[in-house]
């Protein structure tokens, strides 16, 4: 089994480099699989979401690339053709729930680490592959509070509400997350590969219709003054800072 574990700064912010190494780790297991994977952070955070002081920083230029990668973290994880459980152990916001969506069991740690998507507060438009993650991931009427609030959740809450299907204690998490992968990964490979491929077809096939049309639009709105604006107005009234 594997044992993916992020480690970038203090709380995994999701900038090009970070997930330029995830594509690459994951792409690379596709090709020689192991039985499952484990995917988890170091720290605090298992993942903070997008770098956005960095987006305000670095500008339109920035953001586009940064979209690009981002699916494509996103899509080498959720096609991994064998088993992944994230193990949360802290924090999980924006793009960092996302990336727990993409895999196929999510176990958190109790505690008061939260959980959420709070994209549509900070004022950008949501990628498709993102919005496919979360779409895929929970029942209808769950991934639209998750979505159109924007809410974080603490850990027992987002257990309760079925954003994470189990909570352990924070010292037990990643043994409890590698003896679920290894539970999977016994699973005969072939038949699991063959499964995975079609429950995450809807996801793909939306994907695929509407990815291309929506493109255009989700980059221009990134690259925009305006959006770019609204996450340092975030930035300020959240964190204090300014972009």
């Amino acid at each position: 089994m594997a044992l993916v574990t992020l480690e970038h700064g203090k709380v995994n912010a999701l900038d090009v480099e970070l997930l330029g190494a995830i594509e690459e780790e994951f792409r690379g297991l596709t090709e020689n699989p192991p039985k499952a994977a484990v995917l988890t952070g170091a720290g605090r955070a298992f993942s903070a979401g997008v770098d956005l002081v960095r987006l305000t920083s670095e500008g339109a230029d920035y953001a586009e690339a940064l979209l690009g990668i981002l699916d494509g973290a996103l899509l080498a994880l959720f096609n991994a053709p064998f088993p992944t459980v994230a193990a949360i152990n802290g924090h999980a916001i924006a793009g960092g729930h996302v990336l727990a969506c993409a895999c196929d069991h999510r176990i958190m740690a109790e505690g008061k680490a939260r959980i959420g998507v709070p994209e549509l507060l900070v004022g950008v438009t949501w990628p498709t592959v993102a919005l496919e993650m979360v779409r895929q991931c929970y029942a209808p009427n769950r991934a639209r509070e998750l979505i159109l609030l924007g809410q974080t959740y603490a850990a027992q809450e987002a257990f309760e509400r079925e954003f994470v299907d189990a909570l352990v204690r924070e010292t037990e998490l990643v043994d409890r997350a590698m003896k679920l992968a290894g539970e999977l990964g016994n699973i005969p490979a072939a038949a699991f590969r063959r499964t995975k491929v079609m429950l995450n077809r809807p996801a793909l096939d939306r994907i695929e219709q509407l990815g291309p049309a929506r493109e255009a639009e989700v980059r221009s709105s990134w690259r925009s003054p305006e959006t770019l604006q609204a996450i340092r107005d975030y930035l300020e009234r959240t964190i204090g800072r300014k972009g």
